[in-house]
């Protein structure tokens, strides 16, 4: 079946999903019970366009079908979309255009990405709106120590990668992958990185508290709880990252966000 941000129309997403059900001898009758929405008939009238699917019952249909925030948030805003005034449904679309950018973006799992700690910092910058992508114009904007060298030995490797590709006016154009986190098992490279920001971070101490947050808890735990605590911290970093990428509106900053759990005693 195609993906949700393939639709249009909410309707012709729910025929075809429908349908996929139908294969296996489920009813429309069953789907209302089952997802959780209306009356007996009420997936049938929908289809019939004798009635409106609502926004609440999208979200559980999202939940039903086990659809990613991204793609549930999509099907919700395509009934929107099918209820809202003339002037609405450009910043609906535009919204729904971000979510399948998302959605859709291509995820690679490199480990090469993390052989410099520059490789991440410029293709974030990549991101930004109306920045100069040139060596010159990316070591203004950065506040750490790199040089125009190494930023141009970076912009070549993201290039090679298939990262970024080379754009008009001599700068770069970065392309919808999204990087698969990868777990922090003893690699130099990624050892190697971790150290280079966490140097930097402890030169930001004085930034203004505006722009920076240091925080940090110390706790006395039982050993067997450790695996659920880096859970939920891999579960944070990917909500987070799931947050940034359907945010509306230009993006201007680049950030380091930085988490460290470590056993401060002996066995």
């Amino acid at each position: 079946m195609k993906s949700v941000f393939s639709y249009t129309s909410y309707r012709s997403f729910l025929l075809d999903v429908t349908a996929k059900f139908a294969e296996d001898g489920i009813s429309y009758r069953a789907l209302s019970r089952k997802w959780g929405v209306g009356g007996p008939n009420y997936i049938q009238q929908i289809l019939a366009n004798k009635r409106n699917l609502t926004v609440e019952s999208a979200k559980k249909i999202g939940e039903a079908l086990v659809m990613s925030e991204v793609e549930a948030s999509f099907l919700v805003d395509l009934v929107k979309l099918d209820s809202s005034r003339y002037k609405d449904k450009s910043r609906i679309l535009e919204h729904m255009r971000s979510m399948a950018r998302a959605g859709t973006a291509k995820q690679q799992r490199d480990p090469s990405i993390h052989s410099s700690w520059l490789h991440g910092v410029v293709l974030e910058l990549a991101a930004l709106t109306n920045l100069d992508l040139s060596p010159a114009g990316l070591k203004a904007k950065i506040r750490v120590n790199a040089s125009e060298q190494d930023i141009e030995e970076s912009l070549k490797f993201l290039v090679k990668q298939g990262y970024l590709e080379p754009g008009p006016n001599n700068g770069y154009i970065r392309r919808e992958v999204r990087l698969e986190a990868l777990d922090d098992v003893r690699r130099i490279d990624i050892q190697r990185s971790h150290l280079h920001f966490l140097d930097i971070a402890k030169h930001r101490l004085n930034d203004d508290l505006d722009e920076r947050e240091y925080r940090g808890l110390t706790v006395a735990i039982a050993k067997n709880f450790l695996p659920q605590i880096k859970e939920r911290l891999r579960t944070f970093f990917t909500e987070i990252r799931k947050e940034i990428a359907v945010v509306e509106g230009p993006k201007d900053t680049v950030v380091r966000l930085q988490c460290a759990l470590f056993k401060l005693t002996n066995d």
